[in-house]
């Protein structure tokens, strides 16, 4: 019962980054006619600053839910098996 609530819990907060990530997309472009037109929005660029890592925590429960984090291939590969294997696992 927990796993399901967890897995729905992190399902949601992913599609919540997703759909921030994509209305973050028209804020861009918005504020790039806004400029050409010499009008540009105030604070867009610490809206975006900010959202990047609101994004990047929102999707981290997911992520470690699906075992889909990144990971440094070049320090990884200079280890031994028995440390690589304990990493990777």
């Amino acid at each position: 019962m927990f796993v399901k609530i967890t897995e729905y819990i992190g399902k949601a907060l992913m599609a919540l980054a997703s759909a921030w990530a994509f209305v973050l997309a028209f804020v861009v472009v918005a504020d790039i006619v806004a400029r050409v037109v010499n009008m540009p929005f105030q604070g867009t660029t610490e809206i975006i600053a900010n959202s990047i890592v609101m994004i990047a925590f929102l999707q981290f429960a997911y992520a470690v839910r699906v075992r889909a984090m990144l990971r440094v291939d070049a320090l990884v590969m200079h280890l031994g098996p028995l440390p690589r294997q304990i990493l990777l696992s």
